[in-house]
């Protein structure tokens, strides 16, 4: 009688364990699910955010995930913020705190905005972020640049404010991901240039508009002959 239970025993043991692993499985898929719902209602909340700041404000989004699982879980939950356009003097520092919640943003315009060289350390955490438009900020001066400098993982950078300088640029020389840098309608001259020396990824730099000379242009493509610079 005990050898005819020992094999009973055994299967109600090894059920047991595989139902803990089953429970547990699904402890941890319910889990990530209510962490993936919570995140996509904070990035619709962050995306109305703008609004209250830029009616003008533009918010396109990336579309991932096999459609069988759309279909079932709607295509929200698998759509994330790409790219985000904001315009207006409106636009001050307040109104970039909703971009913490947008972790897979790609795409940053600023045009003509009050935001400040503290309002851009707000853009440091944006890991994602391969494209960063500054358009004319009257309060960005070259103090802020050290903010964009850290941003490493960049890869098309556009700053259009009258106020930085060859003081600003220093603080992008570690920008090693750095392939096109535009710096139209800065106060740059041929000693800022030499900054950029160290950006060796660099393929186009436009610097029309600024006190850049033909000198300086040259000086700066002997260092980086693979960079197309746009002078005039």
């Amino acid at each position: 009688m005990r050898d005819a239970t020992k094999p009973k025993r055994r299967i109600f043991q090894f059920s047991l364990k595989k139902l803990f692993a089953l429970v547990s499985a699904l402890c941890v898929c319910f889990a990530w699910l209510g962490w993936r719902l919570h995140e996509k209602r904070l990035e619709r909340a962050a995306a109305a955010e703008f609004l209250k700041f830029d009616v003008g404000a533009r918010v396109r989004y990336k579309r991932s995930g096999p459609a069988w699982l759309r279909a079932v879980f709607g295509d929200d939950f698998f759509c994330s913020v790409s790219s985000v356009a904001l315009r207006g003097e409106n636009t001050t520092d307040a109104a970039l705190a909703p971009l913490s919640h947008l972790p897979g943003l790609m795409d940053l315009s600023l045009e003509y905005t009050s935001v400040t060289d503290a309002g851009l350390a707000q853009l440091e955490p944006l890991d994602e972020l391969r494209f960063l438009c500054i358009g004319v900020a009257p309060n960005l001066t070259d103090a802020g640049l050290v903010h964009l400098g850290r941003m490493a993982h960049l890869e098309i950078l556009v700053v259009g404010e009258p106020a930085i300088t060859d003081a600003g640029l220093r603080h992008l020389r570690g920008m090693q991901k750095l392939e096109s840098l535009g710096l139209v309608g800065t106060s740059i001259t041929d000693g800022g240039l030499l900054h950029l020396s160290s950006v060796t990824r660099l393929r186009i730099l436009d610097v029309r508009g600024t006190k850049v000379t033909h000198t300086g242009a040259a000086q700066l493509q002997k260092l980086l002959p693979d960079c197309e610079i746009l002078l005039q």
